[in-house]
């Protein structure tokens, strides 16, 4: 070899071209299946139980720092700290109607509890990111403490932790929806003190002894409680709370014993059976209620139930492969993980071979579908037992077989 040559040595493979930007970039269809996911993962991370603990957090929190900042407030110390941790809040609750809202859209302002977060978040944020900076020292009053009042709405949130307690929840939902009721015994009850409001003008205010010449405690009684309508109202609202009535009545009626039918019948009227009637009324009517939404809940179940059973019908015949009209062990198998899931919660059972394999007592290996909807539909809407319905499909097979046996013979 001469000098002058020099070995080539292997030669070097050709270097990858580039792929090119439209092979990089995504499809429109690939993008959209990516955010679908991300929406799905969004949709189930504020359905989980750890999200509803979080944020159940975050409003007890802030429920407290509320009431330190008011306190603090008060003391005329400084609340730098808090305001900056209220920020913080707002930042939280912004997070959380951000992931309840991307998911759905507009939709989500169905829920009455979303509409009202999103309320506070826009009053939130005009008070504490817009109005207090500009602000800056100027007087307490105006618009910035009627935001600073409509803050005090974030204690409402705390109603949503009583939504996850059946027991705490009735009563909330209770309350809230007896406000018609409240409005109507507080009418009832302004007309009935100022009934008894003109009768103790008449007996009471023109008594013969409420005069100069007449009984000094009497006139004196008179003129710390009984003097004008608006006091001797107010004066009835005692009896309506059971105030220490002794304290307006016991003067009077020591110097006029008559007077004592009065104020036993403002007190049967007002204190016992006007009260005791209203809150009876309210009980009733939350029973009520409460019964006629388990009612709804139960008729709403049972036609998701319902509609479940028709779309698993049309999966199994979507499984029947062969179209012979029944599941085989190997078809049951190659389910689709998400009708898998659906079927396993509509039975609560682990596996939907444990159903299978109650109704192939024969073990031939194949069910019939219409006998698998039929044990969905007992199991479901019936509550059957799933080892009882085993139980009736081998007796079932007995009995068949018993028959047979005797027309052989």
């Amino acid at each position: 070899m001469s000098s002058g040559s020099r070995s080539t040595g292997p030669a070097r493979p050709a270097a990858k071209a580039a792929p090119s930007r439209k092979t990089q970039a995504a499809t429109p269809s690939e993008e959209n299946e990516w955010w679908k996911e991300k929406k799905e993962q969004m949709t189930e991370l504020v359905e989980s139980p750890a999200f509803d603990i979080v944020v159940s957090t975050v409003i007890l929190l802030n429920a407290v720092t509320i009431g330190i900042e008011q306190t603090l407030d008060i003391n005329g110390k400084d609340t730098i700290v808090i305001k900056i941790i209220e920020s913080v809040f707002l930042i939280l609750y912004s997070g959380e109607f951000l992931l309840r809202f991307t998911p759905k859209g507009l939709a989500v302002f169905r829920d009455a509890w979303v509409r009202f977060d999103f309320l506070l978040i826009i009053l939130g944020i005009l008070q504490s990111w817009i109005m207090e900076p500009l602000s800056s020292g100027s007087g307490s009053f105006g618009p910035l403490m009627v935001l600073r009042m409509t803050r005090l709405f974030r204690l409402a949130k705390t109603m949503r932790l009583f939504s996850k307690v059946e027991a705490c929840w009735m009563l909330v939902r209770g309350f809230m929806n007896s406000a018609s009721i409240m409005f109507y015994s507080l009418m009832i009850l302004f007309f009935t003190l100022y009934a008894f409001a003109c009768m103790a003008c008449e007996i009471i205010t023109k008594h013969s002894k409420n005069s100069a010449e007449g009984d000094p405690l009497f006139h004196a009684e008179v003129e710390k409680y009984w003097s004008s309508l608006p006091q001797i109202m107010l004066t009835l609202a005692r009896f309506a709370c059971l105030d220490n009535t002794s304290e307006v009545y016991k003067v009077l009626v020591e110097q006029d014993p008559w007077l004592s039918i009065y104020f036993v019948f403002l007190i049967l009227v007002v204190s016992l059976v006007l009260f005791h009637l209203l809150g009876a009324v309210i009980f009733s009517s939350v029973l009520e209620q409460h019964l006629a939404e388990q009612e709804s809940a139960k008729r709403a179940t049972e036609a998701e139930w319902a509609s479940l059973i028709q779309n698993l019908k049309k999966m199994f015949l979507r499984i029947d492969v062969d179209g012979s009209g029944t599941l085989s062990r190997e078809e049951l198998l190659n389910i689709d993980p998400k009708d898998n899931e659906a079927l396993t919660k509509a039975l609560g059972v682990s596996t939907p071979m444990q159903v299978f394999n109650a109704l192939d007592v024969n073990k031939t290996g194949e069910v019939s579908i219409a006998e698998f909807v039929n044990i969905i539909w007992d199991v479901v809407l019936k509550n059957t037992p799933l080892d009882l319905k085993r139980m009736e499909k081998q007796v079932e097979t007995m009995d068949w077989r018993v028959k047979e046996m005797v027309s052989l013979q």
